[in-house]
């Protein structure tokens, strides 16, 4: 995701008072919020479907299973 839009989100959190305790957890949250970002696109640009193709890339749960079906 672009850093313009990343800082704008953080900034509007700021407004609303919604903001992280400290950096660390700022660096935590950060690649989620990319990949939720991302996800999102997926959907607004497809459909529901490519939300979920693109959110389940970093599902541990779903990487799983895929192994385990593979594995066969």
């Amino acid at each position: 995701m672009p850093q313009p839009l990343i800082d704008a989100i953080l900034a509007e959190g700021r407004k609303q008072k919604i903001e992280p305790k400290d950096a660390k957890e700022q660096e935590a949250t950060l690649p989620y919020l990319r990949f939720q970002l991302k996800s999102l696109v997926a959907r607004d640009l497809w459909d529901m479907n490519e939300y979920f193709r693109v959110w389940n890339e970093q599902s541990d749960i779903v990487n799983k299973a895929i192994e385990l079906i593979t594995a066969q």
